[in-house]
């Protein structure tokens, strides 16, 4: 009887250290995919007409970007220092007319071929911040993917 009860409990203990085991895996992917951006700038004017989003993979793009935003700033921006062999960047920019100035994007799905992300933009922004972030941008440095990159708003 004593071995019998022994032998339960040992059952028992055994299938819940495996369910521990699942759920940690579970958390780490979901942190892993919260962390897959990292914001390397943001800048409230930038000169943009128009809301899109830009996949930069090259040093070259890169530059080319920063030439355009370069062109009415004296003093411009310094470009970051990207390792595109481990790296790639994705640009947020807003014509700042429908949104604030502060512009954040995030992980929303990770699939085998496509990297959905979200845009957060506080919608409780005073006129004020409207008028005054006139093409703002963000930058963010995620690791490099050949997956196709997707804004929210180009799936609906």
């Amino acid at each position: 009887m004593k071995i019998f009860l022994f032998v339960i409990s040992l059952v028992l203990v055994s299938c819940n250290g495996q369910k521990k085991a699942a759920m940690s895996a579970e958390e780490i992917e979901r942190t892993e995919t919260e962390n897959l951006l990292e914001l390397v700038m943001q800048e409230e004017q930038g000169g943009f007409e128009t809301d899109e989003m830009l996949v930069i993979r090259d040093a070259k793009r890169l530059k080319s970007f920063f030439s355009k935003i370069n062109r009415t700033r004296k003093p411009g921006l310094p470009v970051p220092d990207i390792d595109f062999l481990k790296d790639m960047i994705i640009i947020q920019c807003s014509d700042g007319k429908s949104q604030s100035n502060t512009i954040s994007i995030s992980v929303v799905r990770e699939t085998d071929t496509q990297i959905i992300l979200i845009s957060n933009n506080p919608s409780d922004a005073s006129d004020t911040e409207k008028i005054k972030s006139y093409g703002s941008f963000s930058i963010y440095k995620m690791p490099a993917s050949t997956k196709e990159i997707l804004l929210d708003k180009q799936i609906k």
